[in-house]
């Protein structure tokens, strides 16, 4: 069984004058170039997910409110004004003390 339409007389019910149908307009094709360029920001998104993973901390207010507002001026996401903080404080810590030594193999956790 086909499906109805009831919009025509769903329309002469409430007194809608029913327009004749317009032949629906072809969408425009992007190109290939960007559907490659789109591919491949997805893919980068999915290494980069890999290589994260969620951590819970407590931080003073203040600081957070800090980092908010960093963010949202920059027009960046909080977890990227973070990581640049966190990669530039190990740097100079590395800088200034030498390579970081790992924890002990049953100590990690």
């Amino acid at each position: 069984m086909s499906k109805k339409s009831f919009t025509g007389v769903l329309n002469t019910m409430l007194g809608e004058v029913q327009e004749p149908d317009t032949p629906k307009k072809k969408k425009r094709s992007r190109g290939t170039t960007s559907t490659s360029k789109t591919e491949k920001a997805t893919q980068e998104a999915r290494e980069s997910k890999r290589k994260e993973t969620r951590a819970t901390f407590i931080v003073q207010e203040n600081l957070l409110e800090q980092l908010k507002d960093l963010a949202y001026w920059n027009r960046v996401t909080i977890k990227d004004v973070l990581n640049t903080f966190l990669q530039e404080g190990i740097n100079k810590r590395i800088q200034e003390e030498g390579q970081i030594k790992p924890r002990p193999k049953d100590n990690q956790g």
